[in-house]
């Protein structure tokens, strides 16, 4: 009976791998499946290569700031330099891999499947959208391009959010414009829901995608009752997060709030307006940024001289061109008035979420232009696009590696002093510093940024640390000098072996010495 039993289960395992085989076989029948994993495959190496590159980096003030906060919450260490309004879900992750016992490198990792999603989400949606070949060329670009290479290797928000947004447009459109699948909808609005508990400027794609419903539907969505469930588990799980302000902060969205008084107290800056357009020529370098013009100006007169065709729907095609127009330009807009309005403050990163679409419009520029060549010359044709791609890929890869191997050591002072503090000090010890955040995370020691004597001895510090590395007032850094009979020197750091370019000083002070 056993012999029987153990022969059906070895029947009914080799079936199942039968049919694996079978279904492995079948897939790459289609020679551009081998593409859709080349070219996803090059993406996943190349950011395995510089994980492993990176893998020791220091941190930087952003990523700092969230990784002592994960640090609070599985070590309680202090969190002075975390700032509250930001979004919470990454620390609180990362803080529950810490409890575990994971280390950086070990975060780092989700870091790198955050970006592979984001590669791989880029190509399902593409190929729902438009088509496989339009999909391949714009993962193709996504694979190498060097911002999301860069930010993928740091503790930071740009890979998850850049995952969660290619997450909800694909289920967005498998599950609405395709046909409409609740499950669909809900993995949407809860992607979108989850990546705004990341980073807030998630929520800019579900005002792209709602802007779309408006222009394409003209409110006829809203009898969609799918898509009010949907709409309600977004705003279900954002709920706990909402409570939780009210409690704590008093406002029901922190980082809005932020933005919002922010606004309301700084000068504007009106030549902010073009920062993220100028960066243009940056971020896509000199043939990748002629494609996406090329793009640009046909998607843009396509939908010019056919908007009345696409609001009758006699044009799918248009409508697909509305939502990658609508998917570049919102978040351009809400960040350049949020950049003129916070006295020019704006980074490259910070429209990271627009380039799969961006990416889509030069593939849609590469494929017309193929089928003109297609005509006169099929091999050209072929020809043309692979040289394209190549020629992309190369300039990307040349940006990121020399971005990324720049950045390898840039903060590792900040990092050293950080660890010999945490090493001639108790934990109760305070620090006076620029670098708040950093210092925070790499001794474990409370860190403030003080510069008038009587908050500096409210806060009995044991260290004052002066350092190149953060703007800080002149009364900052001449505080050592005018308080030399209080404080001493006890640990230096310098660019050059001849120790004559200080970057880093650490004083005691003389009450506090051990």
């Amino acid at each position: 009976m056993d012999e029987v039993t153990g022969q059906e289960t070895k029947a009914a395992t080799n079936n199942k791998l039968s049919k694996w085989q079978q279904k492995f076989s079948d897939f790459f029948k289609d020679k551009s499946n081998f593409i859709v994993v080349l070219v996803i495959g090059i993406g996943i190496l190349i950011r395995l290569y510089y994980l492993f590159l990176a893998a020791n980096q220091p941190l930087w003030w952003d990523e700092a700031e969230l990784m002592l906060q994960a640090k609070h919450i599985a070590f309680n260490i202090p969190n002075t330099g975390w700032f509250p309004y930001r979004e919470p879900l990454l620390p609180i992750i990362w803080g529950l891999f810490f409890n575990l016992g994971a280390n950086e490198f070990f975060i780092r990792f989700i870091e790198f499947l955050f970006s592979t999603a984001a590669v791989i989400f880029t190509y399902l949606l593409s190929k729902e959208i438009f088509d496989k070949k339009t999909a391949i060329i714009a993962t193709s670009f996504l694979a190498v391009f060097y911002l999301h290479l860069f930010y993928s290797l740091r503790f930071m928000a740009e890979a998850p959010t850049l995952a969660f947004v290619t997450m909800a447009v694909y289920y967005f459109w498998i599950g609405y414009v395709k046909s409409i699948n609740l499950r669909y909808l809900i993995i949407s609005a809860l992607s979108i829901a989850i990546g705004f508990l990341s980073y807030y400027a998630v929520i800019f794609i579900g005002i792209v995608i709602t802007l779309f419903l408006v222009i394409t539907e003209r409110f006829k969505f809203l009898k969609v009752k799918k898509l009010w469930v949907a709409t309600l588990a977004f705003v279900l799980l954002l709920l706990p997060y909402i409570i939780y302000s009210m409690k704590t902060l008093h406002v029901p969205l922190p980082r809005l709030y932020a933005v919002q008084t922010s606004i309301a107290q700084v000068t504007k800056v009106y030549s902010a307006w073009s920062f993220y357009l100028k960066l243009f020529p940056t971020y896509l370098q000199t043939v990748l940024l002629l494609v996406f013009l090329a793009g640009v100006l046909y998607v843009l007169i396509n939908l010019i001289l056919g908007f009345d065709l696409m609001l009758k729907n006699k044009n799918e095609e248009l409508k697909k061109y509305l939502f990658l127009v609508l998917w570049i330009i919102i978040p351009i807009i809400i960040l350049s008035y949020i950049a003129v309005n916070q006295a020019g403050h704006a980074e490259d990163r910070y429209i990271i979420l627009i380039f799969p679409a961006v990416f889509l419009v030069a593939s849609i520029s590469l494929i017309k232009t193929s089928d003109y060549i297609k005509k006169l010359n099929l091999k050209l044709a072929v020809a043309f696009i692979v040289l394209a791609i190549v020629i992309v890929g190369l300039q990307q890869l040349k940006q990121a590696d020399s971005l990324i191997k720049s950045r390898l050591t840039s903060y590792d002072t900040i990092k050293e002093a950080g660890l010999w503090i945490k090493q001639h000090s108790n934990p109760r010890d305070t620090v006076i510093s620029n670098s708040i955040p950093q210092n925070t995370y790499y001794s474990g020691r409370a860190t403030y940024y003080e510069y008038e004597e009587e908050k500096i001895n409210s806060r009995n510090p044991r260290y004052f640390v002066v350092s190149i590395f953060e703007n800080s007032g002149e009364a900052y850094f001449k505080y050592p000098e005018q308080h030399q009979s209080s404080m001493v020197p006890v640990q230096a750091y310098f660019a050059d072996e001849e120790k004559k370019q200080v970057m880093l000083v650490i004083y005691e002070f003389r009450s506090n010495q051990s």
